[in-house]
Order: structure tokens, then sequence, then C-alpha cells
């Protein structure tokens, strides 16, 4: 089961959005929730080796005592090369919508990307128009662990070779806008 599971819903959002035809919506289901909700996916690093990596998406919270953010982590079954959460940069409170935004060089050599979307606390978070892009050596990376070796390989996982449904219109395939996920 995925953190937050009993105390969060995650559902498709086509009422409140940027833009597109819907967002994703997390919201806690109990007055005191504990840990956090994720949505993630995992993808291939091959393409991106070597690059440096924008993933970038907008941010709206209602009454959130937590916090939203986007998450993004760069490795191989041996290390952690790069990490970031936004960090100091993470949205609360009741907001409109606000751009969030994490830059990462993708080493030669890395074999996973994860991007997620994250929610502590009590409250609603929507995230809508994510992106996934490669930046100039311009833009300063945002946050960087360095190399990290892992004190156990980690498994080869089975995933895609790039991100999908950052519009979210496949989960919402099948299913009533508001839907939980």
């Amino acid at each position: 089961m995925e953190p937050g599971a009993e105390h969060y819903d995650i559902a498709v959002d086509g009422a409140t959005k940027r833009g597109g035809k819907f967002s994703c919506r997390i919201e806690s289901k109990v007055a005191r929730p504990q840990d956090f909700a994720m949505v993630s996916q995992t993808f291939q690093a091959k393409d991106y080796g070597g690059k440096r990596m924008r993933f970038s998406g907008y941010l709206k919270t209602h009454n959130l005592d937590g916090e939203a953010r986007l998450y993004m982590l760069v490795n191989n079954e041996e290390a952690l090369f790069a990490i970031d959460n936004m960090g100091d940069k993470a949205i609360k409170g009741t907001t409109d919508w606000r751009k969030g935004e994490i830059v990462l060089d993708v080493p030669q050599g890395s074999e996973y990307i994860q991007i997620a979307l994250l929610v502590s606390g009590k409250g609603k978070a929507w995230f809508n128009d994510l992106k996934l892009e490669a930046v100039g050596k311009d833009i300063k990376p945002t946050n960087s662990t360095g190399d990290m070796k892992y004190k156990e390989k980690l498994p080869k996982q089975e995933v895609p070779s790039k991100p999908t449904n950052l519009s979210f219109e496949k989960a919402a395939a099948g299913k009533q806008p508001g839907e939980v996920l």
C-alpha cells in the first residue's frame, strides 16, 4: 500500500484546473492524516543521460496545513545521483495556481528517474500542466546530492522509457471527474 493511502483521496478533477481538461487532486479524508500521499512514476533515464532536466507544474492549495510539492529523483541500482522535493518552496495554506519546478542533472549511467506529486497534512492540493523537458546548462540545478552509494544494491526495475499521462487524461478515461483513482 502506498504511503497515506488510507488518509487521502487521489482523484482526477475536471472542475478545478489551470489548463487542459483535468488536474490531479489530492485531498485528506481524515482530520489528522498520517504520513503523506504520493502520486509517482518511474521511467528509464537512458534517453536523458548527460542532460539537465526540468520537472515543472502548477500547484494550487485550499486550507492545506501541511505541504504540496513536486519531487524528482535520479538514480541507478547502486547510487542516488540527484534528488529534490522543492525544499523550502513547498506550497502551503490557501493559494491560487503557483508554478513549481525542479531542475536536476541526469548523469550518464543513470538508470531511473522518478517524478512525483506529494501532499502532507489536512486540506486539498491540485497539480496541473506538468511537464518534463531538457533545459540548457544556463539554468541552474535546484538541488543535488552528488553521488551517494546505496548500502544494498536496488532491484532492477521494469519501467517505461518515458513519463506518461502528465495531463491525467488517461487516468480519467472511464471515470467521472472527481472519482477517486
